[in-house]
């Protein structure tokens, strides 16, 4: 989203976005059940803040800290960054974020037109893999950019973008409707990789109108984004850029902030109303719950579409795989790819060999390599 302030000597609109699809949700679901911490299935909390202070105190100082100072951070944004609760504060309920229009003036003497709040984690919480949420109202307007998104901890030591980038939430306001996802990371051929989607309201409605959930859920290897209930974005390793580095195996850290100007949003124009907040309901971090090995036989059968069986598992005697394909599977070429990847993994990550699944309803052969039209009910593993 936008660059640590040490990282001002990097060129301004580094973040080009490549390979975006625009998707459109033909509904969404706005979080049902805010005052209630509920993980959802597969996951358990392991962090969370769901801003209970007393109304006009400041964010709790145990989670939260601030990036302060106004150098464009890296995309010429006009605002400076404050830890003053006229900026960020508890209300409600909520984090209240709140951009200004005023005239401020920085501790080396110079003077800006706007101020806003940039909370972190950054040296308090970070975590690799999970699901990553938070239940937001944007603010709105030309020039007003807001963002909930993630660092690697490691951009002290490594910079941006070899640190890696997620953004769960972006939004300008000349994009009402439109949420951006997107990963960044460091290449070796251009200024950075990056992934982009995006996913737009329908017609008319703005993101502003009303709480919406942003998340992202991270495994090994792959990323995936969802609007409250809408996932439109998946993205894996395999899928990056030529040239690029796949950074997101580590710890990264969380960040809110509401910018103001910069390359991608432009300037605020006449019909921009300040103050703009943003109010964050929560946020939460789910670490997803251990699967435990099933016992297995030499010949199992099991429900097609059982989530505890999609992954690769290992079982007596130890050279046997089970090995599960997708439900996406259409035609021979993708049951033959699935057949492979599966191996693959199986031989890399558990350090033995794999047995081709056979599917009942199906009638595949043991190579994989042919099927013929039928239902996917069950699979039986040899």
């Amino acid at each position: 989203m936008m660059l640590p302030q040490n990282a001002g000597f990097l060129l301004a609109g580094l973040k080009t976005r490549h390979y975006v699809l625009l998707i459109v949700a033909s509904f969404l679901v706005p979080h049902a059940e805010a005052g209630r911490v509920r993980a959802p299935k597969g996951y358990t909390l392991v962090w969370g803040d769901e801003f209970k202070g007393k109304n006009g105190s400041l964010p709790d100082a145990a989670k939260w800290t601030y990036d302060i100072g106004g150098n464009g951070w890296g995309n010429r944004e006009l605002e400076y960054y404050t830890n003053r609760a006229e900026n960020a504060r508890i209300e409600h309920g909520k984090l209240v974020i709140t951009a200004r229009a005023e005239t401020y003036t920085g501790p080396d003497g110079k003077s800006f037109s706007y101020t806003s709040a940039r909370l972190k984690t950054q040296g308090l919480f970070s975590e690799a893999y999970g699901r990553f949420e938070a239940r937001i109202k944007l603010p709105a307007g030309q020039g007003i950019w807001p963002a909930f998104w993630m660092l690697g901890d490691n951009i002290t030591a490594d910079g941006w973008p070899k640190c890696g980038e997620i953004d769960i939430m972006e939004n300008v306001g000349k994009e009402p409707g439109i949420n951006h996802g997107s990963l960044h990371g460091p290449s070796s051929t251009n200024a950075t990789s990056d992934l982009t989607k995006t996913i737009a309201l329908p017609a008319g409605k703005r993101l502003s109108d009303d709480f919406h959930l942003y998340a992202v859920e991270w495994e090994p290897g792959v990323v995936r984004f969802y609007l409250d209930s809408n996932l439109y974005g998946t993205f894996t390793s395999a899928q990056w850029p030529a040239g690029g580095t796949w950074v997101f195996d580590h710890p990264f850290f969380l960040i809110l902030n509401v910018a103001v100007g910069g390359d991608w949003p432009g300037s605020p124009d006449a019909t921009t109303v300040f103050p703009q907040t943003m109010l964050v309901d929560y946020v939460r971090v789910y670490k997803r719950n251990k699967q435990p090995m099933p016992n297995l036989s030499a010949r199992t059968v099991f429900p097609w579409k059982s989530t505890l069986y999609r992954r690769v598992y290992t079982h007596a005697p130890p050279r046997h795989t089970v090995s599960v394909m997708s439900e996406a599977l259409r035609g021979r070429n993708a049951l033959y790819e699935t057949n492979s990847v599966s191996c693959r993994i199986a031989r890399s990550e558990l350090g033995c060999g794999c047995r081709t699944a056979v599917f009942s309803g199906r009638s595949a052969r043991r190579s994989g390599a042919e099927s013929e039209r039928g239902g996917q009910r069950r699979c039986e593993i040899r």
